[in-house]
Parts: structure tokens; sequence; C-alpha cells
């Protein structure tokens, strides 16, 4: 599970959780954590997840322990076949609407070569209700632009001395970066509020439009 907000999950539930810490503010910097989220719901659809794995092995050990040997041999077979086993991934905010609707969507764009419109109408025939705050929505266009990455290809990597040659970062990223330390405490206010009614336009005519769906709905939740 990608969790954007402050739920806590128990860890007993074997569910791997990975948090990130992202608040939903259009001058919250969306590009810097959108390949590292991309890829790792990509291991965990693949089954490849190293920290699925881990959870796995933590649980095998556990049960290891335990005197009852068909118990054992039970849980360790279960474990074994689940790690070779594509797994699923929910990705939430607190709302569902901004910060994880663009994770979903940046995910799209880059797996199925996207763009932002695109992406953003497939993930509603879903969820209609996903809207992310204007500031996303730009860097989510920026992310089309620069390929799915705010790096530039081929570089990072060792270096001739051994050392760790750090990857850079794609100009029109450090563009953005540099108008966002720009602007003012007064234009930033301006666009929070703007962008705070923009959300509440947006979801009221969404929400609009579903009732009239569902009225337009049989007793089987088809359309008549």
């Amino acid at each position: 599970m990608l969790d954007t907000s402050d739920c806590e999950i128990n860890p007993e539930t074997g569910v791997v959780q990975k948090r990130l810490k992202l608040v939903d503010d259009p001058f919250a910097d969306l590009l810097a954590v959108l390949e590292e989220c991309c890829d790792w719901i990509d291991d965990v659809l693949s089954g490849s997840s190293s920290a699925a794995q881990e959870q796995d092995i933590k649980e095998k050990e556990a049960t290891q322990e335990r005197d009852d040997h068909e118990t054992r041999k039970k849980k360790v077979v279960v474990m074994e076949s689940t790690e070779k086993e594509a797994g699923k991934v929910l990705v939430h905010c607190l709302q569902g609407m901004s910060r994880s609707g663009s994770i979903i969507i940046a995910y799209m764009m880059r797996k199925f070569t996207l763009t932002y419109g695109e992406a953003l109408e497939m993930a509603r025939k879903s969820r209609p209700f996903i809207a992310p705050n204007e500031g996303f929505a730009e860097q989510l266009e920026l992310w089309h632009r620069m390929q799915y990455s705010i790096y530039i290809p081929e570089t990072g990597g060792e270096g001739r001395d051994g050392g760790v040659v750090e990857r850079k970062t794609n100009s029109l990223y450090r563009s953005w970066r540099e108008r966002e330390r720009g602007l003012t405490d007064e234009d930033k206010t301006k666009a929070k509020v703007k962008s705070m009614a923009v959300a509440a336009v947006n979801l009221r005519e969404r929400l609009l439009a579903r009732k009239k769906q569902l009225r337009g709905m049989g007793a089987g939740g088809y359309l008549r």
C-alpha cells in the first residue's frame, strides 16, 4: 500500500506499507517522488517487491520458531508461493482526490506513454473524483515533457575513481524549481486560494454528474 496520509497499518496484517510525506499543496515538489513511487508500484505488481519479500522472510522465520511442524510446513509453502505472484497496490491519501490521484496518473503516464490529459481521463473512469491540484497538474504536464523522469538519461552511476556520480536533473525541472523559489509568500497564498476554489468547483461538477448518472441506472446498476 502506497500511503500519502498519516494512516498507520498494523504490521500483523501482512500489508507492506510505503509511506510518503507529501502535502496537498500546489507548491509541494511532487516531481521529486514520482519516479520512486512508480518504481515501487512496478515492483509490487510484478511480484518482485523487495519490501514484500522482506515481510515474507520475517513471517517465515517467525513461523519456523513454532513447535507445530505441520503449521510451519503449511505456512512456509504459502509464503514461498506468494513471493512469485504479482501483488496488488492501494494508493490512497486523505480524500483520494489530489495526492493519490496524481501518483496514479503519473504511473499510468509512464506505464502506457500517455499525456497528462489522457491519463487523467483514464483514471477518472475508475474514480471520477480524482482531481490533482493546479500545481500538481502543472508538474504532471512537465512529467510528460521530461519523458517521465526528472533525471537526464544515462547519467549517474560509478565514476572512474570508483566513486558514485550523481544523476543530473533535467533543465526543465531545475527551471521549475527556480521559478517556485522566486515566488513571494503573497504569490503563493493567492495561488493556493485559487487552486482550492478550482478544486471545489470541479468536485461539485463531478458530484452532480455522478448523481445524474446514478439516476439513469436501473436496479442492477446498469444504464437504462
